[in-house]
């Protein structure tokens, strides 16, 4: 094959590790069908309406869709694939396609160092199969914003070695589209990650080529522009996040936070060597992850034994090889940064922006495994060098050596935590089915780490030290060392293998054939959208996070900022509140309300169902409440009474898997109503009393209203006419001057009107009311229509920054594409003759006979 198809590789073989997804099959799992999936149903649903949702009226009380960033509405192939796929599919093609990609710009940027063929697809491959790949592939944020760190390095490489504006112009761009991904964090390590590299470059250059000083200073300050054009291009995504940044929560963004899911030394350590002993089975999580505040999917930095020897072989020639220092130093950097809090000093020097913007430094590991990735594929080169056998020999004894001590480390340390001789709780139960272990297994007492240590030994040493042990065998002759060398693609093949075979038991996910039809599907999902239709959507609390979501539900989810002592002690202690638990996916940006929130709070513990639920269920027209079997039911009152109890098995392997989904309740929960008596509205009329008693301001007051204090006047429920999410109407009949509450989140940029008939519109002042609703003010009696709209300021400037910057870097990218259009056509039309000497041979005077020419 010549080697302008060698790219086909990374290709075929992406394609083998995602097989299913070709013959129709859709990635499934937890947090994929309760929480990406209908999110990502509630987007599409939007964009075929002919919007970009930048309000999400399905979440809770109302939240700010485009700065949350979770469904990045401006990335373009989400643009692509919602608009013609349906969600599932498009969530799957999106999570393949981006794989693939991530696996072809590896390979360019190993080109680009100089890599030949087979090594940079080496590079590629292991880039794609990587730890954080397989652990982070439920979440649509990993592949979309990871697959473009090797493509911004390859362009950075290129400027910094090259110059040229138009190389500075294509990194801006791919800059931009990393940013308008969703993910901020990987975006702000990839930044840092080139001018890490921008330094290195300057450091190693040899001192002959190092150019002039203003020279380098330029190549620094083209850079530079680029990260700001590439702001700019992404304004539309960044600017109302960080709006909501500031606007946001703060409580538990310390410290504490910032340096949650380090990568613990040892633990890192037995997950490049052997990850199927710590990161595999869910039965360690409490007593060897929990303790160090981290977790096996955060942590995982696993590139497969053999790229890691060849990665070694590599490094080897860091003395002699410029480039080689470049990718050791950059490699070394961020290991450190992802080991956290267990690197002296990481509480002063994670203070500066922007590692005090984001928790989980074990993430750098993706970094990491890029610069192993290439310098894998620089060991692919020397197979041939002298003395490999006697490397292959070093490494395999260093390899068990390591291996053997920190698995010892490692498990010592458990093997000082109470968790390690208590069986594991409820909450991993759901966790433990899915890892193979049986039913009855669990609900015996005799199911602890420490007395299944020779089994966990087993299943997570086995492999790697057979592996370890054929690499040394193999290092005491040359025969299969020289095949080796001369067969580059059989070494590719190998690691290739060994990574699909990893990725397919560690990827938290599964494939399915079955649809995900929640409308049409679940019975429990039928019967909370018969509450959902007409101008009144009325709300739910449920266990079941943003699942009522893909219905066209409106729920109070979950997934935000926790409670970090709290989060930890619990995970300690197993005292996570179900089956299921409350998810781990901390979004780094911070809500405008957590999830200690009553509505939160009722649906996963409606047994404290209060006088203060009541109320928050009266005034958010939250008129259904689901409990799980598990869970004690609430007490029968005269305000909330039973409907019953519905078995769904479908909901069940939705929110457990297929196999945890099959266990005795799963699927059994009771649906309660408040009263046809009892008033709920999301939209009130309050007359204002001047001899209110003093407390009872709405405005002033931080908490939702009281029941145990009575109001000055009783409020009326009002009409709710229209609800498209940037836009809300309400009829409201007073017979006096009076306040409009509209129990949806108070949020900056929402702006109202007012109008009656006869009486042309005029804007209001839109106010806080309880800390977290919207208020408006009614002049004197009437019928009266009051308007919200959301007009975010942010959201308009952020817009307005991208359109012009991407106007001015189109015209700019033209500029170049024409100047060097016009470049070339002027060498190519010069004369040939032209451009020769007039001493050259052919046109030179002829020389007298002993003269030297």
């Amino acid at each position: 094959m010549t080697h302008r198809f060698h790219w086909i590789w990374p290709t075929l073989i992406v394609a083998a590790w995602c097989g299913p997804v070709l013959v129709g099959a859709r990635a499934s799992s937890p947090h994929i069908d309760t929480h990406e999936l209908p999110l990502r149903t509630w987007f599409a649903r939007a964009i075929h309406n002919g919007r970009v949702p930048e309000w999400n009226e399905l979440d809770g009380t109302g939240s700010p869709s485009v700065a949350r960033a979770e469904i990045a509405p401006y990335y373009l192939p989400h643009q692509v694939a919602y608009r013609l796929l349906r969600p599932a599919t498009a969530w799957t093609w999106l999570w393949f396609v981006h794989t693939m990609a991530a696996a072809l710009f590896a390979r360019l940027c190993a080109t680009g160092f100089g890599l030949r063929q087979w090594p940079a697809t080496l590079a590629g491959i292991v880039y794609a199969g990587q730890g954080f790949f397989i652990s982070q592939a439920d979440r649509s944020w990993a592949t979309t914003t990871a697959c473009w760190l090797p493509l911004a390095i390859w362009a950075t490489w290129r400027w910094l070695e090259q110059g040229g504006s138009r190389r500075a112009l294509w990194l801006s761009g791919i800059l931009a589209l990393q940013l308008t991904a969703g993910h901020f964090q990987v975006a702000a390590m990839t930044h840092l990650c080139l001018l890490a590299l921008a330094i290195c470059h300057s450091l190693t250059r040899p001192a002959a080529a190092r150019g002039p000083l203003s020279q380098r200073l330029s190549r620094f300050a083209g850079l530079g522009l680029a990260f700001f054009c590439a702001l700019a291009l992404a304004a539309a995504q960044w600017v109302p996040a960080a709006e909501l940044a500031m606007e946001g929560d703060q409580r538990g963004r310390d410290g504490a936070f910032v340096s949650s899911h380090s990568a613990p030394p040892w633990q890192l350590a037995t997950g490049h060597l052997a990850p199927f002993l710590l990161h595999h089975d869910p039965l360690w999580l409490a007593s060897a992850w929990s303790p160090w505040q981290a977790s096996p999917r955060e942590t995982m930095g696993y590139v497969g034994i053999l790229a890691l020897g060849l990665s070694c072989l590599g490094a080897a020639a860091v003395k002699h090889d410029r480039l080689v220092r470049v990718w050791t130093g950059l490699l070394v950097i961020s290991v450190l940064l992802s080991l956290g809090h267990h690197v002296p000093g990481y509480a002063t020097w994670s203070q500066c922006p922007p590692l005090d913007w984001f928790p989980a430094p074990g993430r750098w590991n993706l970094v990491a495994g890029l610069f192993l990735a290439i310098l894998a594929g620089k060991g692919l080169e020397r197979l041939n060098a002298p003395r490999l056998g006697h490397w292959c020999q070093i490494f395999s004894l260093a390899a068990m050596a390591t291996l053997a001590l920190a698995s010892w480390r490692a498990i010592s340390a458990a093997a000082e935590t109470d968790a390690f001789f208590d069986s594991p709780p409820e909450s991993l139960h759901g966790a433990l089915i899915d890892a193979g272990y049986s039913p009855a297994a669990l609900m015996t007492a005799a199911l602890t780490p420490a007395t299944s240590m020779a089994s966990l030994l087993l299943a997570g040493l086995a492999v790697p030290i057979g592996i370890l042990a054929l690499v040394g065998v193999i290092g005491m002759t040359l025969r299969p060392l020289r095949w080796c060398a001369s067969h580059p693609h059989a070494i590719a093949i190998l690691v290739s293998v060994e990574l699909g075979l990893s990725g397919f038991f560690l990827r938290p996910f599964h494939f399915t054939w079955t649809d995900y039809e929640p409308r049409s599907e679940s019975r429990l999902l039928k019967i909370l959208a018969r509450s959902a239709t007409g101008a009144r959507t009325t709300r739910v609390s449920t266990p079941l996070g943003r699942l009522p979501m893909a219905a066209g539900v409106p729920c109070f989810g979950s997934t935000t900022i926790p409670d970090i002592d709290f989060h930890w002690l619990s995970h300690r202690a197993g005292n996570v509140p179900s089956l299921h638990g409350w998810p781990d996916d901390w979004w780094p940006l911070p809500p405008v309300h957590r999830h200690d929130t009553l509505g939160v709070l009722l649906g996963h513990m409606p047994s404290r169902h209060t006088a203060e639920d009541l109320a928050l269920m009266s005034w958010t027209d939250t008129r259904t409440l689901v409990a799980e079997s598990q869970a004690p039911t609430p007490t029968a009152s005269q305000a909330i009474r039973s409907q019953g109890d519905v078995e769904d098995p479908v909901v069940a392997g939705w929110r457990h898997g297929p196999r945890a989904g099959r266990l005795p309740g799963a699927g059994q929960f009771s649906v309660w109503q408040l009263d046809g008596q009892h008033i709920s509205s999301r939209a009130w009329v309050i007359p204002l009393d001047p001899l209110q008693e003093p407390g009872t301001d709405p405005t002033l007051e931080r908490h939702p209203p009281p029941t145990r204090r009575q109001m000055g006047t009783v409020p009326r429920p009002a009409t709710l006419l229209e609800d498209e999410g940037e836009q809300v109407q309400v009829v409201a009949s007073c017979d006096g001057p009076s306040l409009v509450l509209l129990a949806d989140q108070f949020y900056p940029g929402w702006t109202a009107s007012i109008t009656r008939p006869g009486v042309a519109p005029r804007p209001v002042h839109v106010e806080r009311a309880w800390d977290r609703f919207r208020l408006v003010r009614l002049p004197d009696s009437g019928n009266w229509t009051v308007s919200f709209r959301f007009n975010s300021k942010s959201h308009h400037v952020g817009r307005l920054i991208s359109l012009y910057a991407l106007a001015a870097w189109l015209v700019l990218a033209a500029y170049c594409r024409v100047t060097r259009r016009r470049l070339s056509s002027r060498l190519s039309g010069l004369d040939t003759a032209d451009l020769q000497s007039a001493t050259s041979p052919h046109h030179a005077a002829p020389t007298a006979p002993g003269t030297p020419s």
